[in-house]
């Protein structure tokens, strides 16, 4: 039997084992990635936002968006004071 075997190959009880094992190292880190999950340093780059800008568009659509915001939110409060 080959380790990469196909479902079929394998019997019922073989299959119960491998089920049994998988991603198993001991009982008390069953289901941790890591041994303390609160313990966990995230640090994004800056290059990161980098990427995500320019997937979204680039700068020039970000500034355009925030000129299309301001510009509603002046519209907003000139309407409010207006009608109010």
């Amino acid at each position: 039997m080959s380790p990469v075997a196909p479902i079929e190959e394998l019997t019922t009880e073989e299959k119960l084992k491998k089920f049994e094992d998988f991603g198993k190292v001991s009982k008390e880190d069953d289901g941790k990635i890591i041994k303390d999950e609160n313990e966990e340093v995230i640090q994004v780059k800056y290059s990161t936002y980098q990427k995500l800008i320019e997937y979204a568009g680039g700068n020039k659509f970000l500034v355009f968006l925030n000129i299309a915001l301001l510009i509603t939110k002046v519209g907003e409060t000139y309407l409010t004071w207006f009608i109010g």
